[in-house]
């Protein structure tokens, strides 16, 4: 099945990716790799998909996202619900990093006891 056929809040396993040559190498380096578990958060209304990937959430167009090969989940846990309105800009070749946990999170800071 393709990605673009997979449920809201289900968990798949990526078996392979049949686009372009450069949208693929895209998909690999944000991690979309062959054994990677992808979780479905919210599907659009013009077929565009929100997924969590490692971690991250992306946007795909049905373009890529009917152009992944998946099977049916691996038990990975389910991420959060999906926001309203993530994938109304889609970014290059239909692919937008929505929210990246490692980036958002800012840096932890020893604390400063001063007294004012």
């Amino acid at each position: 099945m393709t990605l673009y056929e997979a449920q809201k809040g289900g968990s798949y396993c990526v078996e392979g990716l049949s686009v372009e040559p450069a949208i693929t190498r895209r998909l690999q380096a944000l991690g979309l790799n062959d054994g990677t578990v992808v979780n479905v958060l919210n599907r659009k209304k013009h077929g565009a998909l929100i997924v969590q990937v490692r971690g991250t959430r992306l946007a795909l167009g049905k373009h890529i996202s009917s152009s992944i090969q998946v099977s049916e989940g691996s038990g990975a846990a389910s991420g959060p619900e999906g926001r309203e309105g993530l994938a109304e800009g889609m970014g290059i070749h239909g692919i937008c990093v929505v929210e990246d946990k490692n980036f958002l999170e800012p840096a932890k800071k020893e604390d400063d006891s001063r007294e004012s």
